[in-house]
């Protein structure tokens, strides 16, 4: 073996003993996703240092849509150029793609540029992918160096077992992440569960007290529910149960929290949300509800009646201060509903 090849060899020992000490690292059960690409940044700048720009993608839950969850670009030069553009440019392609592109000289490259003039990036540039072991993509690495043809063979295969544990580290952490929503979760209506619901509202209260910012609570029953089990079947009360929770979800924002009570009761905390928002908000719920039967939903076609729910409301300050108090309030509220007539918002 001659002696260059002897030294390139010795040079790839440190980068690859280095991915035991980032499978380490990426074992954390307490991190956070940018968590896993800050680890990646860490593991770049020590073993790699020749690549000087490096931005971690991940896709977005929600639109499907590639994200910059984390840069460690140093050559500003290059920050929003299209090499690190998403959704047009080759992180966006490899994503979609799965497969990795390289340009080993980017002054080759009269599409790309730095700045203001085509062509005036000069180095290398590299994209990969991150999957899981299903091969499902979770992420993109982009990669910049300012040597012309720095992503040879040996750089790329230790890039490529950077981006395995990668994927192994994501796939962990949103494995964990699932199985901890799932503890929070009311497994048939898919709604935060009472217990859940009780440790958030304390703390939600707390702030709220502190700041003096007006919140409200929302008790929710469904009408006549016993009947519609008793007559239709405790499989259809399973579907309503399931619509009414989703009409509920498409009818408050993000910010609120909605918890399956217990049996055909629900409850939803508002915050920063005074007495006479809550009942927009509750009326807009209720209004919802009702038309579920008239909304071509196949199973709810056989039901006599519509579906209907009575809600209560407790405001803070004006039914109560105490926590306790507020929810009693809107119970209070709901037997008022029921007792009026049902299908109905009471906030007395």
């Amino acid at each position: 073996m001659d002696e260059f090849k002897q030294v390139r060899l010795r040079n790839q020992v440190p980068p690859l003993l280095g991915l035991i000490d980032l499978a380490v690292r990426f074992q954390s059960l307490n991190k956070e996703i940018t968590g896993y690409a800050q680890d990646s940044i860490w593991y770049i700048n020590k073993y790699l240092p020749e690549i000087t720009d490096l931005a971690v993608y991940f896709p977005d839950s929600r639109t499907g849509r590639l994200e910059l969850t984390i840069d460690a670009i140093k050559n500003r030069r290059l920050a929003g150029t299209r090499l690190f553009r998403v959704q047009e440019g080759m992180p966006w392609d490899v994503y979609l793609s799965g497969f990795s592109q390289m340009i080993p000289d980017l002054s080759a490259e009269p599409d790309f540029q730095a700045g203001d003039s085509p062509g005036s990036a000069t180095g290398s540039y590299f994209c990969i992918p991150v999957e899981q072991s299903n091969l499902k993509r979770v992420g993109v690495i982009a990669l910049y160096s300012k040597e012309v043809q720095f992503f040879d063979e040996h750089t790329c295969i230790i890039l490529g077992k950077l981006s395995t544990l990668l994927g192994i580290g994501l796939e962990t952490y949103y494995s964990l992440k699932e199985a901890i929503e799932k503890s929070f979760r009311d497994e048939l209506t898919g709604a935060y569960n009472r217990r859940f619901f009780n440790e958030q509202y304390d703390h939600e209260v707390y702030r709220h007290k502190r700041y003096k910012s007006p919140f409200s609570v929302l008790m929710l029953d469904i009408d006549h529910f016993k009947k519609l089990n008793d007559t239709y079947g405790h499989a259809i009360g399973d579907v309503v149960l399931r619509h009414v929770s989703r009409t509920i979800n498409e009818n408050i924002r993000k910010s609120d929290l909605m918890s399956r009570y217990g049996g055909e009761e629900f409850i939803v905390f508002l915050p920063d949300t005074s007495r006479s928002n809550a009942r927009l908000v509750a009326e807009k719920i209720r209004a919802g509800i009702e038309k579920l039967t008239d909304s071509g939903i196949q199973e709810l076609v056989i039901l006599e009646n519509k579906v209907t729910v009575s809600i209560g409301i407790g405001s803070y300050p004006e039914h109560a201060e105490d926590k306790q108090e507020l929810i009693e309030a809107a119970d209070r509220n709901l037997y008022r509903a029921k007792h009026n007539g049902r299908n109905q918002v009471i906030d007395q």
